[in-house]
């Protein structure tokens, strides 16, 4: 456990553009919130939803660094990440190792509310859980406000996200849903987060875990929504052909499932609704300036504790801006060779969004049988966090058996 005293850090001394400011002569030690015992039973604490941090989640920030431009020499990488984190902070905790296998460091900003979180904006080092780690940046934070407010004006949400973007990642792992509510609040603060991303040149991630279950969803809205995969059918041939061809695959019948997505079965429902989330995000980001174009890297569904059927999703976008130059104002120039990588084909990556929301998608609570050897690691990472929130042998012991992990499997 944690000694709340121990290794306290002074509180941060911010800079001005003039230069550093002058520190006090005393600094001031903010004592560390008291560690709450997590309740092992949570969802973020299966080990399935490592297998999502690690896999999905640093699987595709290790991609996306390979497509980043290196920071100027003499200087280290910083990866700008925006999260939602838990008292406990595992998503952070859980890429300490790609951050020092790249020698990165994380410029986190988190927004929680709910019980346990900061009544004030926080810097990260002040946290229990990551006051002895060493892979965020001295004005990482996390906002007392909820992230649906990126989207209202004059919120510390909103306010904090535009001051601190654009970000390389932004981890949406929510408890609700994309289109659930009324007004629909998390889907006007995605479309905020893409106008505020407008000027990043880079690509980008974007991570979403949601809730997607037609029950709890207005018919118009879900009409609404699905509108824009039957638009591209009707428009175009190619995203139609493809997209019947994968629906007979999953045994869906395609033109009673669009006119009426309330009739399929729960794991064809997540896989449409996410080919239609796909549509929504390329449509939004084809108004952007610079345009950008968006790839499903990976699709997961999942089961909430207890359920029959999946009805979450786990999803991982690489938004990539599209850099175009100016058209020939003589017109001698037949085609402009500066129009960019992926001229105007939207039709082409919409096709693209077929494969991997379809026939890709993997059903995590399956995972385990196909990777057994995989499994085991995840478990001795899993393991490890628990350790480093303080998590004693008894505690972990709990934690297996509540996720009916064997002691062989630990070995």
């Amino acid at each position: 456990m944690h000694d709340p005293i121990k290794n306290v850090p002074p509180t941060s001394v911010p800079k001005s553009e003039g230069g550093d400011l002058v520190a006090p002569a005393i600094p001031v030690l903010v004592p560390h919130e008291p560690p709450v015992k997590p309740d092992l039973s949570d969802p973020w604490y299966r080990p399935a939803k490592h297998y999502i941090r690690r896999q999905q989640w640093n699987g595709s920030i290790l991609r996306l660094l390979n497509k980043l431009s290196d920071p100027p020499e003499g200087e280290e990488r910083i990866l700008r990440y925006v999260g939602l984190p838990g008292q406990h902070h595992l998503d952070l905790l859980g890429m300490r190792g790609i951050c020092r296998a790249k020698s990165i460091r994380v410029n986190y900003l988190g927004f929680r509310v709910g019980a346990g979180a900061p009544p004030t904006t926080t810097p990260v080092d002040q946290l229990i859980a990551l006051s002895n780690v060493q892979f965020h940046t001295p004005d990482s934070i996390v906002v007392p406000d909820n992230i649906e407010n990126i989207g209202s004006q004059n919120t510390p949400a909103h306010r904090t996200f535009n001051e601190r973007g654009p970000f390389d990642v932004i981890n949406l792992d929510v408890c609700g849903g994309v289109l659930h509510g009324e007004p629909i609040s998390l889907l006007s603060a995605i479309k905020a987060i893409l106008l505020s991303q407008n000027p990043r040149r880079e690509p980008w991630l974007l991570f979403l875990t949601t809730f997607a279950k037609h029950e709890t969803i207005k018919p118009q809205v879900l009409a609404t929504f699905f509108k824009t995969v039957t638009d591209n059918c009707t428009e175009v041939a190619e995203f139609h052909n493809q997209l019947n061809a994968a629906s007979s695959r999953c045994g869906v019948d395609l033109f009673h499932s669009l006119s009426d997505p309330t009739q399929l079965p729960s794991p064809n429902f997540l896989r449409l609704f996410t080919l239609a989330f796909g549509k929504w995000l390329l449509v939004n980001l084809s108004k952007n300036s610079p345009r950008a174009v968006v790839t499903l890297q990976s699709a997961y569904q999942f089961r909430n504790t207890g359920r029959p059927e999946p009805e979450m999703l786990s999803l991982a976008y690489l938004v990539t801006p599209v850099l175009a130059g100016a058209s020939d104002p003589t017109n001698l120039a037949t085609t402009s060779a500066a129009q960019g990588q992926y001229g105007d084909d939207y039709a082409d990556f919409a096709v693209r969004l077929i494969a991997p929301s379809l026939d890709e998608m993997r059903d995590l609570d399956e995972v385990w049988d196909d990777e057994p050897g995989l499994m085991k690691v995840i478990i001795q990472e899993c393991e490890a966090l628990l350790q480093m929130i303080g998590v004693d042998e008894s505690g972990i012991f709990e934690w297996r058996s509540h996720h009916g992990i064997a002691a062989s499997e630990h070995e």
